[in-house]
């Protein structure tokens, strides 16, 4: 299995580098821990009303992608035993009749992959679907929210007065239904990896009809880092990162969307830790990247602009000015 599992483990890392966790006595199975890996992030509270890092960062969210690559290209135990091949050099009448065998046995595993494949993209959009309604209910929630904040500037404008009760029920009621389809979709993609780690196993000990490193198919366990992927992404919670280093995670994650690196004479990294003065006013020529934007409110950049116009008008014409150039 140390070849099979060198080529998944490779397949996998070169999948991780494209842009885009009981009881001591009890044995974990690699299923189990799978499922407790990609989980998702629980709630402390569960409210319409924005919390910061509202969420419950356990043991088994502090996965990184590389640990879980290693569980995912690790081979599978084998429960009930299979017959051993025998290993020849040459092709006798005896193994080219078990050559025929393990064809047939081949197609039979790629078929179940198939299946298995074939599920994995209905799943896919079901949990498209749950996604959607998930989006609305989060619409619904601040929609109440700003109905019980607000309610003589929104008046009827989302929510009829008298009806906010029954809206939050709605939404409760609404995000009840939508755990049971989720949960379940996840079992499905464990239970996916379970079977497919199984059938690896099995293709590996062919003897004669053996697979090539083209032929290895890692579509599922991709399934299952990507999901992972997306967990650490929505939840910066779990890696417990400064805000330096978020920053220049941010930044890293930019130049795979832009489609280059970030030249530091040609653009402006803006942030709190920045060298660039953040209270410099820009013009439309300039190039600017603004991270942690969320942290500067709409009020305090209109004050630091008015503050940045005043003090030009107040600088002589001897005076040295910033500026920037741009060669295009």
């Amino acid at each position: 299995m140390d070849e099979n599992e060198k080529i998944v483990n490779n397949k996998i890392k070169v999948s991780e580098s494209k842009p885009l966790v009981s009881s001591p006595t009890d044995v974990t199975s690699e299923s189990t821990k799978v499922s407790g890996i990609i989980k998702p992030v629980e709630l402390i509270v569960d409210t319409g009303k924005p919390i910061k890092n509202n969420k419950l960062v356990l043991d088994s969210d502090k996965v990184t992608n590389e640990q879980l690559s290693e569980i995912l290209a690790k081979p599978a135990k084998r429960i009930k035993n299979v017959p051993t091949v025998i290993s020849t050099d040459g092709l006798n009448d005896e193994d080219s009749i078990r050559l025929m065998q393990e064809e047939t046995y081949r197609r039979t595993i790629e078929n179940e992959r198939r299946v298995d494949i074939e599920s994995a993209f209905q799943d896919e959009l079901k949990r498209r679907q749950n996604f959607n309604k998930k989006i609305q209910l989060m619409k619904d929630e601040f929609n109440l929210y700003v109905k019980n904040t607000y309610p003589m500037i929104v008046k009827d404008k989302f929510i009829t007065s008298g009806e906010e009760r029954t809206v939050k029920e709605s939404i409760q009621r609404g995000k009840e239904l939508l755990q049971i389809p989720n949960a379940e979709l996840q079992k499905n993609k464990v239970d996916r990896l379970a079977r497919e780690k199984l059938r690896k196993l099995s293709e590996n000990e062919l003897k004669i009809n053996k697979l090539t490193p083209s032929e290895i198919q890692t579509f599922l366990e991709d399934d299952v880092m990507l999901e992972q992927k997306v967990k650490l992404k929505s939840n910066p919670e779990i890696e417990n990162l400064s805000p330096t280093q978020k920053t220049k995670q941010d930044i890293s994650d930019l130049e795979i969307s832009m489609g280059r690196v970030i030249i530091p004479h040609r653009d402006i990294i803006e942030s709190s830790e920045s060298d660039f003065d953040i209270n410099s006013i820009t013009n439309s020529s300039d190039i600017l990247i603004l991270t942690n934007r969320d942290k500067i409110t709409d009020t305090e950049i209109k004050k630091k602009l008015e503050l940045e116009k005043l003090r030009l008008s107040l600088l002589d014409d001897s005076s040295e000015k910033d500026y920037i150039l741009k060669y295009t």
